[in-house]
């Protein structure tokens, strides 16, 4: 449900951009890095736009402006790098001792893990039966399908961090 990709992004500048936006994030533990410009609400910031469960109002394959907070980083670099068709793509923050509910994504997603430890992982089911998979912070993208039954689960006391980009093969 896992594999690693021969795709991998310098981990060391994931973080260094991670460094400058860790006290942005909110309730969401989400920060989106690409937004539609035309779907930006009054008074709400990009990177709070494309996050959570998508509105319906949105059409997550035209998030093609990166929000103002990522211009001019690795990561606005990383866009061009990766050689799918991308949706959303975000920084996504899991708290210590929390699970995810079990659930199924619209897409196939891309993970990054910046900062983890060998106990988080995603869990898969597959006719009744569970499978755990680590993503190291080795720099490598892994590509998690995502459209089946998963959650993410992280039991350690430090927060996990992982760059995720929803692709369509």
């Amino acid at each position: 449900m896992i594999f690693k990709t021969n795709i991998k992004l310098e981990l060391d500048r994931l973080l260094n951009d991670l460094s400058q936006v860790v006290s942005v994030f909110n309730s969401m533990n989400q920060l989106a890095i690409v937004y539609d410009p035309k779907k930006v609400i009054d008074g709400h910031e990009p990177h709070f736009s494309a996050i959570g469960k998508s509105p319906i109002d949105i059409d997550e394959w035209n998030l093609t402006e990166v929000c103002p907070i990522f211009k001019n980083t690795y990561l606005e670099e990383v866009i061009d790098i990766i050689p799918y068709q991308k949706q959303r793509i975000r920084l996504m923050r899991m708290l210590p001792k929390t699970t995810y509910s079990m659930h199924v994504d619209t897409y196939k997603r891309l993970h990054w893990a910046l900062i983890t430890d060998p106990s988080c992982h995603l869990t898969f089911q597959s006719n009744a039966k569970f499978f755990g998979w680590h993503i190291p912070a080795d720099g490598f993208g892994y590509l998690a399908d995502t459209t089946k039954m998963h959650s993410a689960v992280n039991p350690w006391d430090q927060i996990r961090y992982h760059l995720v980009i929803d692709i369509k093969e």
